[in-house]
């Protein structure tokens, strides 16, 4: 089960991989959350309302109705592709800060587009 962080979501050909408790924690922090609390939301029909910080079971408009896990994770996820393969260094950085990566200077100014992925 997911929620319980016996679950990892891959790309081998990229070379990473994530559970949700890795993003829970990192959300934690910045949304003063629980963090178990959070993980369970992560995964399945729960929704965040960003003006209340309050977890629901309904879709909240602001976010166009996305469950947590689309919001937070696989939005992310696709942000980092969008600006690795378009070459937008400057989002990219940005992501790489968001998330607290650690990636070595030569590894972001790479030509390579598909080494920055890995």
């Amino acid at each position: 089960s997911p929620e319980r962080g016996n679950v990892l979501f891959a790309s081998a050909v990229d070379g990473w991989a994530f559970g949700i408790p890795q993003f829970a924690s990192l959300y934690a922090r910045k949304l003063g959350m629980n963090v178990n609390a959070l993980q369970t939301a992560l995964w399945g029909n729960y929704y965040f309302n960003p003006k209340t910080k309050a977890v629901s079971r309904k879709p909240i408009s602001g976010n166009r109705g996305k469950p947590m896990f689309v919001q937070f994770i696989l939005d992310q996820i696709w942000q980092i592709y969008q600006s690795v393969l378009e070459d937008d260094t400057e989002a990219t950085n940005k992501i790489v800060t968001a998330l607290q990566l650690t990636i070595p200077q030569r590894e972001l100014q790479t030509k390579d587009q598909r080494a920055k992925l890995q």
